[in-house]
């Protein structure tokens, strides 16, 4: 499920930091928040939106609990730039993937006549926001 990778994400990101010990992460997608834990917002964080077929849907965040000396953004390194937009994309690469693959099982469903009367495939793909709605 989405979010059983969105946790396993936020799991991994912060030993990937320069800092771990103090680096805490957070996925918001659509209504979903998943944050290490213990979470708490600091001013000093990263943040790279998820964006899905040029919408965005939600953000990865990445925070320091302590101030650390400044490089190139904030307290981040270039690198750590680079990887949570690599991140981002690979999260709205995912999420499509997920979208598409309800699209094909609802395709199959109707095909076999497993539908329930009245349901109908949804347009996820077309949505602006990424919501399913009634086709």
């Amino acid at each position: 499920s989405l979010e059983e990778a969105f946790r396993s994400v936020v799991a991994a990101i912060p030993p990937g930091w320069q800092y771990p010990d103090i680096c805490q992460a957070k996925i918001v997608y659509e209504d979903l928040i998943i944050q290490s834990a213990d979470f708490e917002p600091t001013p000093w964080v990263l943040r790279h939106d998820v964006v899905v077929q040029d919408a965005k849907v939600g953000t990865v965040e990445v925070y320091y609990l302590e101030e650390r000396p400044q490089e190139e953004v904030g307290p981040f390194l270039k690198e750590e730039v680079r990887l949570i937009s690599t991140i981002a994309e690979l999260l709205g690469h995912f999420i499509l993937r997920q979208r598409l693959l309800d699209i094909q099982k609802d395709w199959e469903a109707l095909e076999k006549g497993d539908a329930a009367d009245g349901e109908v495939l949804y347009t996820c793909l077309e949505s602006p926001t990424g919501a399913c709605t009634s086709a």
